[in-house]
């Protein structure tokens, strides 16, 4: 931390500050005339840190802020984005399942309890799928639900 020395001031010698200071911006300020307000020079220099250091503080809390206020409101996603995500994610189980992808347009997702629900049914050979999908509102992944029906035992 900062250190003053002072030197008494007398009318036929000329009183001098002393500034014994650890911080490399103080070192160049030696000894100076009395009046030269170089004394309080390191004083300054003092605050002028703490200043420094409450600013970058503030700074950092108001990036942290507004970084958390940002993605809070980029986490909705639009009806159109959730049925694309909702209709990949059907065609992806059911690529595993029946190596076949067959839902490639439907109803929009809804907007339902919090969260959205994507439901289509879509034609398989003889049989039907249906494809029920619940997304987070940010867009992840609740569940996916593929349910294969079969007419041929109908007949």
């Amino acid at each position: 931390m900062l250190s003053f020395k002072t030197v008494q001031a007398t009318p036929t010698s000329a009183a001098v500050f002393r500034c014994a200071v650890t911080l490399a911006a103080c070192a160049a300020l030696a000894p100076a005339p009395l009046g030269s307000g170089v004394g309080t020079a390191c004083l300054d220099v003092r605050l002028l840190d703490a200043h420094f250091m409450k600013t970058s503080l503030v700074v950092v809390l108001a990036f942290i802020l507004v970084g958390c206020e940002s993605s809070r409101r980029s986490a909705s996603l639009t009806t159109e984005q959730a049925t694309t995500i909702a209709m990949r994610l059907a065609n992806d189980k059911a690529s595993t399942l029946f190596q076949h992808q067959p839902f490639v347009a439907g109803q929009p997702a809804q907007f339902v309890a919090g969260h959205w629900l994507w439901v289509a049914r879509q034609g398989f050979g003889h049989s039907d799928i249906q494809a029920r999908v619940e997304l987070a509102m940010d867009g992840s992944t609740n569940n996916v639900d593929l349910q294969l029906f079969d007419s041929q035992n109908l007949f």
